[in-house]
């Protein structure tokens, strides 16, 4: 064969063996790609089985250069009897299932050990949660690098570059009931690792969704969380908080700490159901978070203004809360593991509550309020609060408490555990016009009985209460109970002895109505009362006034040994039940007047009246027969009776050097009593006939020794028996008094009982002439008629036939 020939037939040869070659090649590729999934399976299952994990099961729908595709991806449940990651449990649900799975990779990936990007379709994970707040999940159990976990390193060491994620679901039992977390979003898990989710939380007691960012760069996190909405409704509160368009940033060097902020719209609406008063609050939060070993702490840099709307069947209103950080302080502190004897959280932030009342009681500022909240695992919630300052008023009573100080402890929905109101300081002032008490400090440790037992509303408060004056002496002790539910309270009170003395206190000093009504008391008094009220006000109120050897200056008089009980029907107003018996040992309004009695009586207005005082008077009576004496009013107009009188008694009194006779006397005396003066108004005393005056002393034998008719005249009142005997009085009992004697009768002794007609008439100043005992006048020396001289005129009569 020609050489040629021979070149042409090797080539040929070649081209047959690299065809065969490629063929079988082809078929080999061929059957690989046919066969590769059903021999990669068994390839794939042994490769988990020696990474220590158990239970997987999936079904290879396509195996490319490029690409693998996976469906009905499961993880059997771990076998709990094992305790570890590695046994299963084939009994109980998947601890994951996956409805699709594509993963993407390249040739030189592969030989890395590495995949592009893992893409899941329809995940489903369970777990749950348990009573205190610690979530289980076993698939992350399985990879978590635990002590049980098995060969695992966990996620971060995973090799992939990334994963997508539709449709995943974490179906979660908790003790609040089922809940759904679902997440849509990719993680890249290369260099600077970052996350971009949608993550939504379904459930009974919470609901959540929003948009979640994240990346690392070296050892720092940074997280944002935009377009948040979130619901709360669990049992432990009395509503549902819900937060509107929230938002969180976070940044942190490591999983031990960082921080961040979070803001949104937050609302609490009550629950159907529940009676706590308030039915809604909403504000504006923006708070700054810190996180380190376990602790996560929430400052509020700016203060929040919170808005409350109120159950209108409720009495309580207050239109706001204005909350501030304490200072440097954090607003609230929640301890994510919380060891035995911590609280979960602590929460501490200042109060100023705007447009308060409670119901037609109370009204005006609430003091600030320094809030302290803890939740323990003991006690549960317990909440205390100091108050300073404040202004409230109770317009009912016309009663105002201001600069109030004390502590306020709650502990709601604890049976047998009672809150406490222990209330250190309130200034208490009246409001009225004319103020009907002076300033004093109230003080009181109630106790807060069963409130949140059985509902909000359902409480008791009670305990001691104290009222002492501003200089820190005591002026009554009580007791007060007031029932949340019907809004029924009452209080009761007494004052003990109250000593009083012209050095000491003095009563116009804790009742400023009776300044300038009266002055210089001594003595001493109590007083025992009560007051019940309503939601609407005052209700009923008394009190029982015991008054004991008690001497008062008043404007027309000095009285002393005041003694008797008063019963008042009202206190607010001040009423008594109807006229009120007290006894008056002396009455001196110029003359001593001894043993009286009087009705008292204190009306709506506070006018304390004075009638039908009854006096025993020179072995005769003194009778107020009409009007009364008002204390308040500026004018008084009333009408004494002086009844069955004893002349020689009188006379007596009068203690006039010479003066004495025998009688009955009795008569009227009009008086009116005009700022603090009393004027006696054309008053007539007359005698009974048949009495005798006698009169003489070396003043009568000097006027007798100048004139006839003024000797005659005084001859005559050595031994007077006279058949008319009158005595008319007008004019101001502390000034100059008209004063005008007639006196009709005879001396049997002189001129064979010649009869007399005498009648004196002056101006003096009556009370000083019957202090002193003397006259203080020159009637003596007038003698009108046959003789004058000014202010004694004798008529001469004709003796009868």
């Amino acid at each position: 064969m020609p050489p040629g020939g021979r070149k042409r037939h090797r080539g040929r040869r070649l081209l047959a063996w690299v065809f065969v070659f490629l063929l079988v090649t082809g078929a080999a590729i061929g059957a690989a790609l046919v066969y590769l999934p059903v021999l990669a399976r068994p390839v794939i299952v042994q490769l988990a089985e020696n990474a220590g994990i158990a239970g997987v099961d999936f079904t290879i729908d396509s195996i490319g250069w490029r690409e693998a595709s996976l469906t009905g991806l499961t993880l059997a449940a771990t076998d709990t009897d094992t305790g570890t990651g590695t046994g299963t449990d084939e009994s109980a649900p998947p601890d994951l299932t996956v409805g699709a799975a594509r993963v993407t990779y390249d040739v030189a990936g592969l030989l890395r050990g590495r995949a592009d990007r893992l893409v899941l379709e329809g995940v489903r994970l369970a777990g749950d949660v348990t009573e205190d707040g610690t979530v289980h999940l076993p698939l992350v159990s399985r990879f978590s690098g635990g002590e049980d976990a098995g060969a695992s390193g966990g996620l971060a060491d995973l090799p992939l570059d990334g994963i997508e994620v539709t449709d995943a679901q974490l179906a979660l039992a908790t003790p609040e009931g089922p809940h759904v977390v679902t997440v849509d979003g990719m993680l890249d898990l290369s260099t600077h690792p970052r996350a971009e989710l949608t993550l939504g939380v379904a459930g009974d007691a919470v609901s959540l969704s929003g948009d979640i960012t994240a990346g690392m760069s070296g050892q720092w996190t940074k997280l944002a969380a935009d377009a948040l909405e979130a619901e709360i409704d669990l049992p432990g509160l009395p509503g549902r908080l819900a937060l509107a368009d929230g938002a969180i940033a976070l940044e942190a060097p490591g999983l031990e700490g960082g921080t961040g902020t979070l803001s949104g719209d937050l609302r609490f609406v009550r629950r159907d159901g529940d009676d706590l008063p308030l039915r809604a609050a909403s504000g504006r939060l923006d708070i700054g978070i810190t996180y380190d070993q376990g602790l996560l702490r929430l400052a509020l840099p700016a203060c929040s203004r919170v808005d409350l709307v109120w159950d209108r069947a409720q009495p309580i209103r207050a239109k706001s809360i204005d909350l501030c950080a304490d200072g440097g302080r954090d607003v609230a502190v929640l301890r994510l593991g919380p060891a035995a004897g911590e609280p979960a959280w602590t929460a501490r932030a200042l109060a100023e509550v705007e447009g308060f009342s409670y119901g037609a009681l109370v009204t005006g500022r609430m003091p600030d309020l320094a809030i302290d909240a803890r939740q323990d695992a003991d006690r549960g919630l317990v909440v205390s609060a100091d108050m300073s300052g404040g202004k409230l008023q109770l317009p009912g009573q016309g009663i105002e408490l201001a600069g109030l100080r004390g502590r306020v402890t709650l502990a709601p929905g604890h049976a047998g555990e009672a809150g406490r109101l222990d209330l250190t300081r309130a200034d208490m002032r009246d409001l009225q016009a004319a103020p009907r008490f002076a300033p004093v400090v109230a003080s009181a440790d109630l106790s807060l009985d069963a409130l949140g037992e059985d509902g909000w509303t359902k409480g008791r408060i009670s305990g001691p209460v104290r009222v002492a004056l501003p200089a820190g002496q005591s002026l009554a002790r009580g007791t007060v109970a007031h029932d949340l539910r019907s809004g029924r309270g009452r209080l009761s009170f007494g004052t003990g002895t109250l000593l009083f003395s012209e050095k000491g206190m003095q009563p116009q000093a804790l009742a400023p109505v009776l300044r300038g009504v009266v002055a210089a008391v001594n003595g001493q008094a109590s007083v025992d009362g009560s007051l019940s009220w309503t939601r609407n006000g005052v209700s009923a109120s008394g009190a029982t006034v015991e008054m004991e050897g008690l001497g008062l200056q008043a404007s027309a008089a000095r009285f002393e040994g005041i003694s008797g009980t008063l019963e008042f029907s009202s206190l607010v107003p001040v009423r008594t039940k109807g006229p009120q018996a007290i006894a008056i040992g002396v009455v001196d309004p110029g003359v001593p007047i001894t043993g009286g009695v009087a009705l008292v009586t204190v009306g709506d207005n506070g006018d304390v009246v004075i009638e039908n005082a009854q006096w025993p008077f020179a072995g005769g009576q003194l009778v107020l027969t009409s009007g009364a004496l008002n204390t308040r009013a500026s004018v008084q107009h009333a009408e004494l009776a002086a009844l069955q009188v004893n002349l020689a008694t009188l006379l007596t009194l009068i203690d006039m050097d010479g003066l004495s006779g025998e009688g009955t006397l009795g008569g009227r005396v009009p008086i009116e009593i005009r700022d603090g003066t009393v004027f006696i108004t054309k008053a007539r005393l007359a005698a009974e006939p048949g009495g005798v005056l006698r009169y003489s002393s070396a003043g009568t034998d000097a006027a007798a020794e100048r004139s006839e008719g003024a000797n005659i005249a005084f001859k005559a009142l050595e031994n007077f028996r006279f058949e008319v005997l009158s005595v008319e009085l007008d004019g101001p009992m502390d000034g100059d008094l008209a004063l005008t004697v007639e006196l009709k009768g005879a001396n049997p002794e002189l001129l064979e009982g010649y009869p007399v007609h005498l009648t004196i008439r002056t101006e003096g100043a009556f009370l000083e002439l019957l202090r002193r005992g003397t006259v203080g006048f020159r009637a003596l020396d007038v003698v009108r008629g046959t003789d004058q001289t000014g202010g004694v005129t004798i008529e001469r009569v004709p003796p009868g036939p």
